[in-house]
């Protein structure tokens, strides 16, 4: 239940970016989050993870998968 869970998290999320080519299409919160994770690393950011997870190591951490679908968009795209 919990992995149905997270890939209709990664789904919703992934959709509402796909299509957007331009950082005026985004809120100014969302297009300054991306902004964040391409141009640095996010805390706890991996590129070995293959999957969004809510609670890394055992914390909630609600904005971590984001970090990881905007810093490796192509990556989780192919994976959800």
């Amino acid at each position: 239940m919990a992995a149905l869970r997270f890939m209709l998290l990664a789904g919703l999320f992934l959709s509402t970016l796909q299509g957007l080519s331009q950082e005026d299409e985004l809120s100014a919160p969302v297009a300054r989050l991306r902004n964040y994770c391409r141009d640095s690393t996010p805390t706890g950011y991996s590129p070995r993870m293959n999957v969004m997870t809510l609670t890394p190591n055992g914390n909630l951490h609600y904005l971590f998968p984001l970090y990881h679908a905007l810093k490796d968009e192509e990556k989780f795209r192919k994976i959800y």
